[in-house]
């Protein structure tokens, strides 16, 4: 018997976890999923297993009148509308069980319309509400920056730090002094 690999292992797992979720999730998913299987990685295949899961999980209590999400069949799925998916968008922002960042919404909303796509495609909806939704913002943070003050400090410690160290770190350090300091001025600039 030959030897997996590690990635092969963790491919193996993955895909296994999949087909585990699928099995709670229509019919349809399970198409999309075999259609991608060879194309998409083992990781991204469990994020949109994942993504789709939660999102069915929603439309049942407030779409499908507490159907199963197995039970929800394509007609009903072709009738969701962007109204639909805000307010999906709008559940992921506000829910206190679980916080979902703009970029997390962007991409469950991104693995929907993966999934609409491949459906409009092949002819099994007529459409692709995903198309229409405005997602969410990135977010972008200022950079947090060292003051002149701090980078002062840890120059000096590169270039003159002796105290802490045994004689036989000292030795090393000093051999690798000039190395340090260039991949901190690098870092830095």
């Amino acid at each position: 018997m030959a030897k997996v690999s590690y990635n092969d292992s963790i491919d193996i797992r993955n895909i296994e976890k999949c087909e585990k979720v699928l099995k709670e999730l229509p019919l349809f998913v399970s198409i999309y999923f075999d259609a991608k299987k060879e194309k998409m990685s083992s990781k991204t295949l469990l994020g949109y297993v994942y993504d789709f899961s939660k999102f069915f999980s929603w439309a049942s209590s407030y779409m499908f009148e507490d159907k199963e999400p197995y039970e929800i069949s394509i007609a009903e799925f072709e009738r969701i509308e962007e109204y639909d998916l805000n307010r999906y968008i709008l559940f992921l922002q506000t829910n206190i069980n679980s916080y979902n960042s703009n970029i997390t919404i962007r991409r469950k909303i991104s693995s929907l319309s993966s999934l609409f796509d491949y459906l409009y495609k092949n002819g099994y909806v007529e459409d692709n509400p995903c198309r229409y939704v405005e997602y969410p913002d990135f977010i972008v943070r200022d950079n947090e920056r060292l003051s002149v003050e701090q980078i002062n400090i840890l120059i000096n410690k590169i270039k003159n730090e002796k105290n802490d160290y045994s004689d036989k770190q000292i030795i090393y350090i000093d051999k690798t002094r000039k190395r340090d300091f260039a991949i901190f001025y690098l870092l830095l600039t």
